[in-house]
């Protein structure tokens, strides 16, 4: 997956929860205005990505594992 802000963050944290709430990925990438990462040993379903950024912004997103 990778995700394009349109500027450069000095801290990005992802988090991924499931359909039940249980966290899956955490990380925190440093000075970037894209990341990339992969959840390919999640099952198929319905997930959550947190993103929170050193300016106090969060954005969810909803996204469907087939």
């Amino acid at each position: 997956m990778v995700l394009k802000f349109g500027q450069v963050f000095e801290e990005i944290n992802i988090s991924i929860v499931n359909s039940m709430g249980q966290k899956i990925y955490n990380t925190t990438f440093n000075f970037s205005d894209a990341v990339t990462f992969g959840i390919g040993n999640a099952s198929k379903g319905l997930y959550f990505v947190t993103v929170n950024t050193n300016t106090a912004e969060t954005a969810t997103l909803k996204f469907i594992k087939n």
